[in-house]
This record gives structure tokens, C-alpha cells and sequence, in this order.
């Protein structure tokens, strides 16, 4: 008999699987007597004796290594044929199982990715199955699944019914149905999908209030033309003054409608949708979709009212390269997680949808445990991004653009950290929040940008009434009717080495609680009507004289005139920052191509607290921050390639270029020759040459 076994190796990142476990390593096996067969069938004959025993040696050191002992594979594939022929399973018991769970064509010389799995559904009962299992099953299993639709009502038309996850259960989509390596697959051109459009009849362009009927529709009179929907929204024994069959039939009242009697106002055609379409219960970070698209859910019906994409619960879930699309729910409408450590990579979460006149966010994470995402997109949700209750809560390179609702994020009772993230035009629907962060908790963001949001009455970039810490952050563009970043009663926050510019209704507004700035710079934030001005100090930092208190050192503030009692501190200058490009080539202030760097001749260079101590050692573009004898203001250190801090980049510099450079993977480049990299990898070497030779002719 044949046996495959697989070596587990960890790939680099940047193939964007993880947790690969490789075909590398080929074992073979006796198949009769003086025959020996490899990894294609291909019996060995004509060996020596000699030869026999060395492979015979290397089988035995295969079989009995700890790597020898693999994880199944599943296969799925909705255009396969019904299961077929036997074929040599990867199990380490050998036995022979139904080959569409079984090794691929490649392998074997069976087509099993032909006979696997049609049923998603199937192959999660089997893997669920192996994996209880225990050893060796607990390495995990993992299903592949080639691209096509899959729905998880197994032909019934039940909504209640989800894709359920399990521990050390692995789901990869994105396959042709040919690969033989996870890393063969292509999860962006072979979309693998996980549908709740249940009869394919979904309108995404209707509208969940398009219906005929007038209990969709707001007015001064009570009740509506259906008696089954005006029973359901005013049911009997339940207090009916003021209600909607008594009084009047107001917006609250259609927008019970909106989600109790679908099928008379949505012009949608997605009341029969899945309530969840995937769940993953009890779980922890083994339970895996990765390369997945989950779209069309309707979480409409309780309990199963949160979370239209995925509904994790008491456990966990790591989402990789996945994209949550078109899911609408009460709260949550793409997913909902709860007590329960939940990791996102690599994953896009857009156009999902909350029910008119509500305040759901997108992805909802609360009570215990923790979320982490990184490498993420939130983009174009009618409901807010993010929404983080939990004890602990990490976000890393994320971007966060044009959602509307609540902002992009809403911290709440959590510690959370914000790293290298972008928050670009998300507008806030709901006047009293921000566009950008609404923070009730204790949040930490470094090196990220705010850049075009809209509020009503609350921050615009940030509306503070926890604890927040800010280093190297950008806020440009912004709208709102109450300032950019708004501190609030019970709120406290410090803010290093941030700009905020071309911002419009102020910068920084101190309502109450406290705030201390160092190293930042406020200029061209603007408040038409102002009587000091529109662009007055008021403008840039204004400090309620009751409620709120600030320190600001080291910090530029246009028209700014010396010291004063409603913001004492030291270092503080009105002197032009002498940006690159205020208004960008488009020469409109607050867009995203403002260059907001300093020139070489900015009296900002240089001019931070010559004591300071640096709390994060790198500016906003990743470069070191400290590159000559003091810090600057700002988010942007000047001085990269400038050597000999003379304000130019040069052939002097150029000049000192051998002494720095350093050998092949070494990262661990000190000051001065920081100033030579560029990429700020550590190290000094051919790629920052590039950069610096760039700069010296003026490329």
C-alpha cells in the first residue's frame, strides 16, 4: 500500500496562508515483494539489494517520526460528481475511505477532487467528527473547498440553519479543484462563497422600506393596512399608550416593520435568507475560515438577531483572508462575537447593512475576552465599523473608509490599542457620536491617520470620554460641528507629536475633563463666524473655561502669542510650520495629498523638549524619530538621509553611506546611521542606497 506523509512547516507571511502544512516530504513502501511504488504509483523495480535497504531505513525514519503523523484533508467541491472509487486516505491508520475525503489526483491518479464532497455541510460532519477524535486528529483537519456558492440549509429552505464551526476544524476556500498544496490556491480569482440567498433571489439594489404597504411608512395616525403586522408590532397585553396602534405610527414604528414584516416592505427579496450563516460555538482560535466569502445573512429573528455573517459565542475563531459582504442584522450585521478571543487577518468586512433608523455597528466584539485585528478593511457599511466591549482589544494596519452609522469605532468599557490604522470619511449618522473613534474606555493609537470624517455635534476624528493616549497620529480634512478631537465630561487624554490641519469647525475642543498636548502642531483648522476669527487660536484649541483644563508644550498653534493661563507650558511657538505642500497638488485644502512633512528650513525642526524621552521610537512613516539632537513637532521626523543634520541630503551625506551600511541580515543599526534607513527595516543596506541616491538627484 501507498502512503503520503506530510511535513508541517510554518510559510513566510507574505503568502498569506498560514499555519501551512507542506507536501515535503515523500515516503515510500513495500507493495509486493520485490516492488517498491512512489509518491505517483510508479512501481521501482531494478533496485539493489543495497538500494532496497537504504529506502526501506528511510520509510522506517518517516513512520516513525512525530511529523509522519498528518492531518486530514476533506475536499469540497460543488461541482463534483457523487462520490466514486476508493482511493488511500491520509489518515496514519491507512484504512480506505470514500475518496472524497481522500488524498487529490496528483497524489494518487484518482480524481478525487472530482468525487468530493457537493455539501459543505457533509464535510463539517466529518471533520467535526475526526476532530473529537482526539490523536492524532489533534493537529486539526482541514476542508478544501473549490470556488462556488455553498448554502447551509442542505436544499430545505431552513433559515435557522448555519455553517457550524468546530475546534481544529480548518475551512480554505479559494481553489480551482486541481491543487495539490494549500499555496496553489487563489482565493481572490476562485471565490469560494458561503451564501444565506437561500432561493438566489436577492436585490441588493432594493430597499428595506420599498413595499407597498403603509406600515412601512411613517405618519400621525396609529396602526397600518395589514392586521398580521400591526398584531405583531402591537401585540395584545402589552402596554399601549403611547404605541404605535393607539397613537401614531411613527419611524419607530416602521422600523419595527422594516425587520418584523419583511416581506411588506423590503423590496429586497432577502426575507427568506439565512439568520446566520456561519456559527462557531464553544469554539477557541483552532476554528478557522480562511479564503472565504460569507455574504447575504439576515439576522432578523431572536435569539439569532446578531451577527447576519458569523455568530461566535462563548469560545472563539481566527478569520483569515476572508470577506464578509451584504449581511444585514439588528446588531452586528456582519459579525457577532461574545465572551469569546477572536482574531481577524488579512479580511474585508463591506457593504453590510442595518436596518433603517437603527445604530448597529458591523462587527460587534463584547463581554470577555479579546479581538485582534490586523491587516483588515472596513469599508462601505451603512452600519458602523467596529465595536469593541471586550477586556482587550488590538487593531494593527487596518483601514477604516466611508462607513456610516455610529463611526468606525466604538470603544466601550475595554482597553484597546490602535496601530499604523486609517480612519478616511467615515460619516457619523447619528449626530451625537464621532465619524472617526468614539472611545469609552482606555485606548492607545500610535502612527495613524484621520483623515476627511463627518460628525454632527460630537468630534469628527474623535469623541473622548475615557482615557486615550495618542502619539504620531494625523487629523486632516475633518468635519464636524464641535471640533475634531472632543474631550468630554469624564474624559482624559494625551496627545504627542500630532498634527491636526485643514480641519473644519476647529482642532482640538476640550469640553470638559483634561487634556495635555507636546510636540503637536494645530494650523488652518478653521471655524467660520468665529468673532476671533476663523482661523483664531480659539480655532485651533479651544478649552472650556468651567469644565475643561489642558497643558500644551513644545506645540505650534497658529496665532498663538505667548503664555497664558488657559493652557500653561513651556517650548510653545506660533511660527509657521513651513509645511511641504498644505493644500497638496490638487491645491485643496484637506485631502488626502496634502503633504503635511516639514521643509528644511521649518523652525519646527529640532525644536521639541530637548529632554524628552522618546515613548515610541518612530514617526508616521515608519522612521526613526530621533535623528538628530532633538525631536521635531509633529508626526514627520525631517532628517531621513540627512547624516550630518545640516537641513540638505547630499554627497556629503553619501559620503559617510560605507561606514553604515550594514551585512546581510543584520537590523540592528544605531544613530547616527539610522538616518540612512529608509525602509526602517534596521538595517542598512542596497534598498535605503536607492532611496538616498533618489533624494541626492532629486528624483
Amino acid at each position: 500500500m501507498f502512503v503520503f506523509i506530510r511535513a508541517a512547516r510554518r510559510e513566510p507571511a507574505d503568502k498569506r496562508s498560514y499555519n501551512y502544512l507542506r507536501h515535503d516530504l515523500y515516503c515510500v513502501t513495500k507493495l509486493a515483494p520485490g516492488a517498491l511504488i512512489n509518491q505517483r504509483g510508479n512501481p521501482m523495480r531494478g533496485f539493489t539489494f543495497a538500494m532496497r535497504t537504504i529506502v526501506t531505513l528511510l520509510f522506517a525514519a518517516c513512520v516513525t517520526s512525530p511529523i509522519a503523523y498528518a492531518q486530514e484533508i476533506i475536499y469540497v467541491n460543488s461541482g463534483a460528481t457523487p462520490p466514486g472509487p476508493m482511493c488511500d486516505d491520509v489518515r496514519p491508520n491507512l484504512q480506505s475511505v470514500p475518496c472524497r475525503e481522500a488524498i487529490n489526483e496528483a497524489i494518487t491518479g484518482i480524481a478525487c477532487w472530482d468525487n468530493a464532497y457537493i455539501d459543505l455541510q457533509d464535510a463539517l460532519d466529518e471533520a467535526a467528527a475526526l476532530a473529537d477524535q482526539g490523536s492524532p486528529y489533534e493537529i486539526g483537519v482541514e476542508i478544501w473547498v473549490a470556488s462556488g456558492t455553498y448554502k447551509p440549509d442542505r436544499g430545505t429552505g431552513d433559515r435557522f440553519m448555519s455553517f457550524s464551526l468546530h475546534k481544529n476544524v480548518a475551512i480554505y476556500g479559494g481553489f480551482a479543484g486541481w491543487e495539490t498544496y494549500r499555496d496553489q490556491r487563489d482565493f481572490v480569482n476562485n471565490e469560494t462563497i458561503l451564501s444565506g440567498d437561500l432561493n438566489d433571489d436577492d436585490d441588493p439594489s432594493g430597499d428595506y422600506l420599498g413595499g407597498a404597504s403603509n406600515c412601512c411608512t411613517a405618519r400621525d395616525t396609529p396602526g397600518c393596512d395589514d392586521p398580521v403586522c400591526e398584531a405583531i408590532i402591537c401585540p395584545e397585553g402589552t402596554p399601549r399608550e403611547p404605541v404605535c396602534c393607539t397613537r401614531k405610527w411613527d419611524f419607530a414604528c416602521v422600523r419595527k416593520a422594516a425587520q418584523s414584516c419583511c416581506n411588506l416592505c423590503s423590496t429586497r427579496s432577502d426575507c427568506d435568507n439565512t439568520l446566520n450563516v456561519v456559527t462557531a460555538l464553544n469554539t477557541d482560535s483552532t476554528a478557522i475560515i480562511d479564503g472565504l466569502t460569507i455574504t447575504s445573512g439576515r439576522a432578523d429573528v431572536f435569539p439569532q438577531s446578531l451577527g447576519g455573517g458569523m455568530h461566535i459565542e462563548d469560545g472563539g475563531a481566527t478569520l483569515r483572508n476572508c470577506v464578509f459582504r451584504s449581511n444585514v442584522a439588528i446588531s452586528a450585521t456582519a459579525v457577532y462575537a461574545s465572551d469569546s478571543n477572536v482574531i481577524v487577518q488579512h479580511s474585508t468586512i463591506t457593504r453590510n447593512s442595518q436596518f433603517p433608523g437603527k445604530s448597529a455597528a458591523t462587527f460587534i466584539s463584547q463581554f470577555s475576552g479579546s479581538i485582534t485585528v490586523e491587516d483588515s478593511v472596513f469599508s462601505h457599511n451603512d452600519s458602523s465599523g467596529l465595536s469593541i466591549g471586550v477586556d482587550q482589544g488590538t487593531v494593527r494596519r487596518t483601514t477604516f473608509l466611508e462607513n456610516k452609522g455610529v463611526g468606525a469605532i466604538v470603544a466601550f468599557l475595554t482597553r484597546a490599542t490602535f496601530d499604523e490604522c486609517r480612519f478616511i470619511r467615515n460619516v457619523n449618522t447619528f449626530s451625537i457620536s464621532s465619524g472617526g473613534i468614539n472611545n469609552r474606555g482606555f485606548v492607545t493609537i500610535r502612527n495613524s491617520e484621520f483623515i476627511g470624517n463627518v460628525s454632527g455635534i460630537a468630534g469628527a476624528a474623535m469623541d473622548n470620554n475615557g482615557i486615550a493616549v495618542l502619539y504620531n497620529c494625523l487629523f486632516l480634512g475633518n468635519r464636524s460641528n464641535s471640533g475634531i478631537f472632543k474631550n468630554g465630561f469624564g474624559g482624559s487624554a494625551y496627545l504627542e507629536h500630532c498634527t491636526f490641519v485643514n480641519n473644519e469647525r476647529g482642532g482640538v475642543d476640550v469640553r470638559a475633563g483634561f487634556v495635555e498636548l507636546k510636540h503637536c502642531i494645530l494650523w488652518n483648522n478653521r471655524i467660520p463666524g468665529l468673532i476671533a476669527g476663523e482661523t483664531s487660536l480659539a480655532a485651533q484649541l479651544h478649552v472650556d473655561a468651567l469644565d475643561g483644563a489642558a497643558r500644551v508644550s513644545y506645540t505650534a498653534l497658529q496665532n498663538y502669542d505667548g503664555p497664558n493661563g488657559t493652557f500653561p507650558g513651556l517650548g510653545n511657538t506660533g511660527a509657521d510650520p513651513m509645511f511641504v505642500d498644505m493644500d497638496g497638488p490638487d491645491d485643496i485644502p484637506g485631502n488626502e495629498d496634502d503633504d503635511l512633512r516639514l521643509r528644511p528650513d521649518s523652525p519646527l525642526i529640532d525644536a521639541g523638549d530637548p529632554n524628552a524621552s522618546l515613548a515610541i521610537d518612530r514617526d508616521l512613516d515608519g522612521h526613526t524619530r530621533l535623528l538628530c539632537d532633538r525631536v521635531d513637532m509633529g508626526p514627520y521626523e525631517f532628517g531621513i538621509g540627512d547624516i550630518d543634520c545640516n537641513g540638505l541630503v547630499n554627497l556629503s551625506d553619501l559620503a559617510d553611506w560605507p561606514t553604515c551600511m550594514t551585512a546581510p541580515n543584520d537590523t540592528s543599526t544605531t544613530a547616527p546611521c539610522t538616518a540612512f534607513d529608509f525602509n526602517a527595516d534596521g538595517a542598512v543596506d542596497l534598498s535605503d542606497y536607492a532611496a538616498l541616491q533618489a533624494i541626492i538627484s532629486g528624483q
